[in-house]
């Protein structure tokens, strides 16, 4: 008797689509950052602006989105630094940050598409989806072998997964 352990045919599938999806993934973000590098699509934000911005907090960074949108950019910077300098500007408009910010979370990229900047996030989107696609390949070959319980559960993960990135679930902050 032999001692080895083998793979499943569902964890071969697994593993074979993840391998696929993880390359084809990986293609699309070198593509899209060949993009937004080599100045093919006109960036929301500038190339050459990204690092004045890396020191922000996330909801000024966004902040700062919607100002660059709005054309601006320098009134926005300008609250950004009073309310980052504790009490140099009243609680409203530093509330103001964060309200215009929220703009910018979920699925809102997929408006911004035009811009450079925001092409990565498909690849991005795609990577983090490629473990739905792994387990609805694996869907058919559990009921086939009569792996119900294995089957149910990987139906209840893709669900789970889906809902979880659709956005209905409102938590964590936002």
């Amino acid at each position: 008797m032999s001692n080895k352990l083998q793979a499943t045919e569902e964890q071969l599938a697994y593993a074979r689509l993840l391998d696929l999806g993880m390359k084809a993934g990986l293609l699309i973000l070198f593509v899209t950052f060949l993009i937004y590098v080599s100045g093919v699509m006109t960036p929301h934000v500038p190339v050459n602006d990204v690092s004045k911005y890396w020191k922000l907090k996330v909801t000024s960074y966004l902040y700062i989105l919607s100002g660059i949108e709005e054309g601006r950019q320098a009134e926005a910077l300008d609250l950004i630094g009073k309310c980052d300098a504790a009490g140099s500007a009243k609680p409203e408009e530093c509330k103001e940050i964060i309200e215009k910010g929220h703009k910018y979370i979920g699925w809102t990229w997929l408006h911004k598409l035009g811009k450079a900047d925001f092409l990565n996030f498909i690849g991005i989107a795609f990577l983090a989806g490629v473990t739905i696609l792994c387990y609805i390949r694996i869907i058919p070959i559990l009921f086939r072998k009569k792996d119900t319980i294995y089957a149910v559960l990987a139906i209840m993960e893709v669900l789970v997964l889906v809902l979880a990135a659709s956005g209905v679930l409102k938590s964590g902050g936002h």
